[in-house]
Formats: structure tokens, C-alpha cells, sequence
């Protein structure tokens, strides 16, 4: 076997060196350095002889790893010096596919310094696996093992050249890659087609609410009969062809987004901006949450002209330019939850709110009194006309330069301590602080008045600082996603507090707990008048912070009536309002 290797490393030692004369300073057989690691050894590199490179002229030696831990420790021991070649043998190509989705080993694969010598039919084998498990791959072309320079690149330098056939490989490639998907697609008789909708979707990992969502309404399209392929993007090197393989693979008939537009999302998840043109397919992306709070710059806001759009609140209709879209609807939240909630003593609360909340108490007390003033006629006419937008709530406020300035300057250092958000300017910077603001203080007041009368709270540690020492007990931390239901079924009144993101519409919660069995007191909003539940039959609402302390009383006070509500509105929005029937939405635009 030793032969062998000196054979290949002779190889590559006349690509790198080919005005060099055959054999002249190559190591001979008992010269080339075989390292096969074990796995108890903590330091490869160790292994090799301190004195093993020569420092006259081209002494070259060849490192042969016949083991992949060991890799990055050896390339990091000859990096840069042109006397030095890595050779990789890996003969099982299982485990290159293990490495690959686990490292970045991109600087190794365009390093002119190390070759790559794998297993016999490894390419085939190692493609089916990776398209199985769903992992983008280099072809076996991109691999530098041991090539022979053509006439032409022979007056390149060699180092230079090795990167350049690399990066014309790695291109080419890529634009065959892109045809033949594009030409299966068409080649495909339409007699042959899957009848069922294909819909593909993006789940953000780090965003946990709207990974929930998209889970949910990938489930249910599912219940429906549509063929679903989530795609949970995590940061690494082949995210960008990883979709970009699942989409020509997969061929979806729709992607599914929230909050997009979709040419945004794609980029973002590092898809090539002429490659989506190419998916003969419908783009859906329903906005969740207001489209003028989204971090993106405003042309990429106004890009969605190939885009379906789905609101959550018929509000946020009012940001589009319904010529410039495929289409606009309103699809209002739904319940998330799946099963009616089981009774534990151990959460049977008189009243509980599970949600979160942002203390903007140290923000507030930083303006001066009149800047104050001013931001708090603000959220109060904001609370009188939720729908209003905010850009205009300044414009008709009529603010001194001075206060502006100062409200301006309190949104710029808030959003860059709490949110980092790339907001394409700081009008739009102040418009959020001012949606923030109001969601605080109408979250809190409803909290703040439901504490003395038992009320328990599940969210995240924000809530302690507001709590103080007098109710600290009654945090619970985070609820489970999966006691969720349990939860909402065993406290005798569930709180909701719509945040002003969404100024007109229901949120999740308020069907979340009906689904459950719970019973809801929530805050009055527009949707309440448009028949989706009926008040006082469905759920109850509260006006005012009275109002809402003396519901509270009587239903605590008159069990027999808070059940019957309750049990009346599981029944509606089982019907009416779950994932399934927004699902069925979702494929009627679609078909």
C-alpha cells in the first residue's frame, strides 16, 4: 500500500511542480510520512517528526492521513508552505458525508495544498445518501484529486491555477445544477404529475412562535392532502444549497412563508436571486404581524409583486398595492393548539395570563416631563384608534422639534439595547418604540389590576422587575408548549391582552384557549363585532380596567355561567377556527 501512495504522491508533486524534473527532491517510498491517527490521540500533529522538512530548496514531503479528526490540526501545521502536500485517503465515503454536514471544510477542499483520494464509486454513493438526508454536495469535480494541468494553465502559476479550476468548476456546476432541474421539470408530462399540492416551507429556528405557527399550518395542509416538506434552515456553510437542492428536488407547487416578501426571505436564507425565477410555482406569505414593523429596508418591503398575500389583521391590507401583488386576503389567527385540556390541580389559578411583556419603565423615566407627556397622549390616542398608523399618530400630535428629537433618540437607544432590528430609518425606528410602548402599558395595567385578585402569570423573566418582591411568587416561568392546553382548561378566568401589533384582529391566544376549554376574558378589539365568536356566549370582554376587575369577580363568584361560556366557545372555534380551516383557505387560493 505504501507504494501505491508514493505513486500518487509522485502525482501531485509533478502537478505542482511540472518544470520540475522527474523525481528530482521527491521523498523516496521510506520517506513519505504515513499518519493514521487513532482516536485517543488528542494532538495529531504530534506525531510528526519535528525534524522532517528540510529547509534547502524544494525538499517536499507528503503528509497521507488515512483519518478525518486529525485533518484540521495537520493542514494547520503546513498551511502556506509550498514545500508541503496533505494528501486525504478516506475510503469510506459515509464518513465524508458525516464530516461535511458537521465542519466547514471549505478553506481544505480550495487549498492547493491538499488532495483528496477517496474510495472506489464513492461519487454515486456518496450523492444518493447526501439527496436522501437532504444535504447539499460538492460534485466530485469540485474535489481537487490530483489533476492534470492543461496545456493553457500550465502558465499559470500552480497554486493560482489549482483555485481558479476550483472556482470555474464550483460555477459551472452550479449552473448545471439549475438547468437540469428547469429541464426535468418540463419534461415532465403533465398526465404524470402529483395531484396532490406540494407545498414547501421555511421554519425559522430561532423565532420559536413562528416556528409553532408554521408547524401547525403545515400540519394541517397536510390533514388536507397537500405533500409538505419543511425546511429547517440553521446557520451554516451549505444552508445555501441545501434549499436550493430541496426546491429542485422537491418541485413544490407553493412556498410558504410569514412575514415575507418572499424575494427577501430567499435571500436571506442565501438562495441565489435568479434561481427562485426559475420555480414555476406560487409564493404565499402571510403576515402575522404588522408588514411596517419588519426590519427590511423599503424597497424590500414593497418587493411582493409575485407574492400571495395572507394578512392576520385586514388592517395591515391598507400596506399593499393590491395591482402589484398575484393576490390579498384576510386570514384571520386560529387556534394552534390541537386537544382540549386535561384538569391539574396544580395549575388551577383563579385568573392566569401566559404571555410576555417588556418593561418600559426605565425608557419612560429618561425623557423629560414634557417629552413624557407627549409619548403618553400618544399611546392613549393609539388605544382609542388602534387602526390609526402611527406615522400618522405623529404627524396629528404636533410635536416641537425638541420633543420629536428626544422621543427619536429614546426609540434609537432602545431598539439598539433590546432588539438590534435594521429598521430603514428612524421614523420607522420611533413608530415601533410607540407600538411598544402601548402594548406595555395596557398589558400592565390589566395585570397590575388582576394581581390582588389572585391572578398568576407564565412568561419569561421580564415579568419579575414589574412584579417586585410583593408577588414574586406568582411567576411560573415559561409554560410548556405541551401543558399548554392543561393549562388554559384548569384556571378558572384566562387573561388576554392584545399587543398593538395587531390593532383590529384576534390574536392566536384567543382561540388557543377556547380550543382548550378555558374560559377567555380578553380586551375588546374591531373582530369582536365580525361574528368569529360571540360575546358573552363564546368569551367575554372587558372595556375598561373596572370593567374588567368587576368581570373578573363575577365570574369567579358564578362558576355554573363561566363553564357554560366556556364549553360553548371550545365547540365554535372547533368548527370554526382551528389550523384545518385556515388550511382550506390556503389550498382554494392555491388551486
Amino acid at each position: 500500500m505504501l507504494r501505491d501512495l508514493y505513486d500518487l504522491n509522485k502525482k501531485a508533486f509533478r502537478f505542482r511542480y511540472p518544470n520540475t524534473a522527474d523525481g528530482l527532491n521527491f521523498p523516496s517510498p521510506n520517506e513519505a510520512l504515513l499518519l493514521d491517527s487513532h482516536p485517543d490521540i488528542s494532538h495529531p500533529k504530534s506525531l510528526i517528526p519535528k525534524d522532517w522538512k528540510q529547509t534547502s530548496g524544494i525538499k517536499s514531503r507528503a503528509i497521507i492521513a488515512l483519518d478525518l479528526p486529525c485533518l484540521f490540526s495537520l493542514y494547520a501545521e503546513i498551511a502556506g508552505d509550498s514545500s508541503i502536500g496533505l494528501i486525504v485517503i478516506e475510503p469510506d465515503w459515509r464518513n465524508l458525508a458525516l464530516a461535511f454536514s458537521t465542519e466547514d471544510y471549505r478553506e481544505l477542499i480550495l487549498s492547493p495544498y491538499v488532495f483528496w483520494i477517496v474510495g472506489e464509486n464513492w461519487s454515486d454513493s456518496l450523492a444518493s445518501f447526501i439527496t436522501k438526508q437532504g444535504i447539499f454536495h460538492l460534485t466530485p469535480q469540485e474535489f481537487h484529486i490530483i489533476p492534470s494541468p492543461s496545456e493553457s494553465s500550465q502558465k499559470k502559476d500552480q497554486i493560482e491555477q489549482a483555485q481558479y479550476v476550483l472556482s470555474s468548476s464550483i460555477r459551472a456546476s452550479r449552473i448545471a445544477f439549475q438547468k437540469k432541474g428547469d429541464a426535468l421539470r418540463r419534461a415532465v408530462p403533465a398526465s404524470l404529475k402529483n395531484n396532490r399540492l406540494r407545498i414547501w416551507a421555511h421554519i425559522e429556528s430561532k423565532a420559536t412562535v413562528y416556528k409553532g405557527l408554521t408547524r401547525s399550518f403545515m400540519d394541517a395542509l397536510a390533514r388536507r392532502g397537500c405533500e409538505i416538506h419543511l425546511s429547517n434552515y440553521q446557520e451554516e456553510w451549505l444552508a445555501q444549497g441545501k434549499i436550493t437542492s430541496e426546491l429542485v428536488n422537491f418541485s413544490p407547487d407553493a412556498l410558504f412563508f410569514l412575514n415575507g416578501p418572499s424575494p427577501h426571505i430567499l435571500r436571506y436564507l442565501g438562495v441565489d436571486r435568479f434561481f427562485p425565477q426559475s420555480l414555476p410555482c406560487r409564493r404565499l406569505t402571510w403576515y402575522v404581524d404588522s408588514p411596517r414593523y419588519l426590519s427590511l429596508p423599503d424597497e424590500a418591503r414593497r418587493d411582493y409583486s409575485v407574492d400571495d398575500i395572507a394578512v392576520a389583521d385586514s388592517a395591515f391590507l391598507d400596506e399593499f398595492e393590491l395591482d402589484r401583488c398575484r393576490s390579498a386576503f384576510h386570514l384571520p389567527p386560529a387556534a394552534m393548539i390541537d386537544r382540549r385540556g386535561n384538569y391539574d390541580s396544580s395549575l388551577d389559578f383563579p385568573a392566569v395570563y401566559v404571555g410576555s411583556i417588556i418593561d418600559m419603565r426605565p425608557y419612560l423615566e429618561k425623557l423629560s416631563a414634557s417629552a413624557r407627556g407627549v409619548l403618553l397622549e400618544l399611546v392613549r390616542e393609539k388605544r382609542k384608534q388602534p387602526a390609526i398608523a402611527n406615522d400618522l399618530l405623529i404627524q396629528n400630535a404636533g410635536l416641537s422639534t425638541t420633543q420629536l428629537d428626544e422621543l427619536t433618540q429614546c426609540a434609537l437607544r432602545y431598539n439598539q439595547e433590546r432588539l438590534q432590528k435594521r429598521f430603514p430609518n428612524a421614523d420607522r425606528t420611533l413608530e415601533y418604540f410607540i407600538y411598544v410602548v402601548t402594548t406595555f402599558i395596557s398589558r400592565w395595567e390589566a395585570v397590575e389590576a388582576l394581581l390582588p385578585l389572585g391572578l398568576h402569570i407564565f412568561g419569561p423573566d421580564d415579568w419579575l422587575p414589574l412584579l417586585g418582591d410583593r408577588y414574586q411568587d406568582r411567576h411560573h416561568g415559561i409554560m410548556e408548549w405541551e401543558r399548554l392546553p392543561d393549562c388554559y382548561a384548569s384556571a378558572r378566568i384566562n387573561l388576554n391582552a392584545h399587543s398593538a401589533q395587531c390593532p383590529t384582529s384576534f390574536n392566536v391566544r384567543d382561540f388557543d384557549v377556547l380550543r382548550a376549554g378555558g374560559f377567555l376574558l380578553t380586551d375588546w378589539v374591531e373582530d369582536v363585532e365580525k361574528g368569529y365568536l360571540e360575546e358573552g356566549k363564546d368569551f367575554c370582554i372587558y372595556r375598561n380596567i373596572e370593567d374588567l376587575q368587576n368581570k373578573v369577580m363575577h365570574y369567579t363568584n358564578h362558576a355554573d355561567e363561566r363553564e357554560a361560556i366556556a364549553e360553548q366557545g371550545c365547540e365554535q372555534v372547533r368548527r370554526y377556527h382551528t389550523a384545518d380551516q385556515r388550511a382550506e383557505t390556503i389550498v382554494n387560493v392555491l388551486q
